[in-house]
């Protein structure tokens, strides 16, 4: 796979509480608000409010091949998964846990083995400038993926999943 040679899996939340978001609306919030060219997530991971799609549908967002546009520091190398909803107001849905263990395993799988150590959440960014991986100003206040998102029950699932499907 030419392109993007991710290193990293970074989870998301839309921060959006409207029953109508998805990729498309994710995307032209990114073009409108931010200027930018496309949505800044490779992948969306709808919840169960959406009127037309189902919990759990994964949407295409920015080509896979292309830099992200979703943690500063990281973009370059790594792919960008977004849930729909707010982190900080609900946890991710049982739909969207199944999709996002899903396609997460694949994309470790894929991309040369990304380990699980590797799959963060938006905030945890700042364990990596704590580290030294990243200059202190790429930290973030963002609690993303969101206060009641716990990545570290995030990455059990993960692992379960992977074991599971072995």
């Amino acid at each position: 796979m030419a392109g993007l040679k991710p290193e990293y899996i970074v989870i998301h939340t839309a921060a959006i509480d409207d029953p109508n978001c998805d990729a498309a609306h994710i995307d032209a919030v990114h073009r409108n608000d931010n200027g930018w060219d496309c949505i800044g997530y490779h992948f969306v991971i709808l919840d169960d409010r959406h009127p037309q799609k189902n919990d759990g549908d994964l949407e295409k967002g920015r080509d896979i091949n292309m830099p992200g546009a979703h943690v500063l520091g990281l973009n370059d190398r790594s792919i960008g998964i977004c849930c729909v909803g707010h982190g900080d107001h609900a946890p991710f849905t049982e739909k969207q846990m199944e999709t996002l263990c899903r396609t997460v395993s694949e994309l470790m799988d894929a991309y040369g083995g990304i380990p699980l150590n590797r799959v963060i959440g938006h905030r945890e960014i700042n364990l990596l400038v704590a580290e030294g991986v990243l200059a202190a100003k790429y930290g973030t206040e963002k609690t993303c993926p969101g206060k009641m998102v716990d990545m570290d029950v995030i990455r059990q699932a993960i692992q379960n999943y992977r074991q599971t499907c072995d």
